[in-house]
């Protein structure tokens, strides 16, 4: 019976062996030197707007629809 069962059974979990702690010390370490170099800052630019261009932009946009979800 218990054959019958599992050979129905699509995935079957499997005990895997796990890798020694030195792996993990290992791996730990690359983490943080890969961490190290995306440190470094990129260069961001923004654009300037003045007051007026951000109110007629404002002004431009059209009221969301009301619904009933909110």
């Amino acid at each position: 019976k218990e054959d019958l069962i599992h050979s129905l059974q699509k995935h079957v979990e499997v005990d895997e062996p796990e890798p020694d702690p030195a792996h993990y010390l290992q791996a730990g370490a690359a983490v943080e030197e890969a961490a190290a170099e995306d440190d470094q800052p990129e260069a961001v630019s923004f654009g300037s707007m003045s007051e007026e261009e951000l109110l007629a932009g404002i002004e431009g946009l059209v009221p969301p629809e009301k619904s009933d979800d909110y």
